[in-house]
C-alpha cells in the first residue's frame, strides 16, 4: 500500500483513558465495542475483533465468554502473541478459582490441601490485575442491544463448531498422509 512502517523519532506518551472522566470512558467503550462487532459481522475471519470484544467481557468478568472469543481468535490468527497471552491469563484466573473452591472445605492440615498451597500461593502471585476502565459497560450494552447479544451467542456456536470440523479435517488429512 506504500506506507513506510519505523520508528517514532520523538517519545510519545498515550495517557488513554486517564485523561476522561468515568462517564466518557464508559460511553467510549461501549462504542468500541459496536465497532467491534460490526468488524466480527463484516469479517468473521479475521481474529483481532474477536480479541477486542473478548477484552471487553474481561472487563465485566465475562471469563468464561471471553475465554471462547480468545480461542477462537487464536485458531483464526495463530501468530497473533497477545490473543495467546490473554488466553494464557484467563487460564490462571480458571485455575485460581478451581482451586480455591476445590481446597476451600478442606481443614487447613488436611494432606491435599497442604500439598496443593504452593501451587496456590504462585497462582495467587501471578493473578492477572484487574485494570477496569469502564466496568459494567459490556452487559450494559448487551442487555439495551439484546439482539447483539444473541447474534454474537450464535455466531460463536456457529464458529466453535466450524473450527472443531476444521480441526477433524486436518486430523484427517494428517492421518491420511501417514
Amino acid at each position: 500500500m506504500g506506507w513506510k512502517i519505523s520508528q517514532c523519532p520523538i517519545q510519545m506518551n498515550h495517557f488513554g483513558y486517564t485523561m476522561q472522566t468515568a462517564e466518557e470512558a464508559y460511553k467510549k467503550m461501549q462504542r468500541y465495542l459496536e465497532i467491534n462487532l460490526k468488524q466480527i459481522k463484516e469479517n468473521p475471519l479475521h481474529g483481532m475483533a474477536y480479541y477486542n470484544v473478548a477484552l471487553h467481557m474481561l472487563e465485566d468478568q465475562l471469563v468464561d465468554d471471553a475465554e471462547k472469543l480468545l480461542q477462537l481468535c487464536v485458531f483464526l490468527q495463530p501468530t497473533f502473541p497477545l490473543a495467546g497471552l490473554e488466553l494464557a491469563k484467563v487460564y490462571i484466573i480458571k485455575a485460581n478459582r478451581w482451586m480455591n473452591n476445590s481446597l476451600r472445605g478442606m481443614g487447613d492440615n488436611h494432606r491435599v490441601k497442604r500439598s496443593f498451597q504452593p501451587t496456590l500461593k504462585v497462582l495467587n502471585d501471578i493473578m492477572p490485575k484487574n485494570y477496569i476502565i469502564a466496568g459494567g459497560h459490556c452487559m450494559s450494552y448487551f442487555n439495551i442491544n439484546a439482539d447483539e447479544a444473541k447474534w454474537l451467542r450464535e455466531h460463536v456456536i456457529a464458529m466453535e463448531k466450524r473450527v472443531e470440523e476444521e480441526k477433524t479435517k486436518a486430523l484427517e488429512r494428517r492421518a491420511k498422509g501417514k
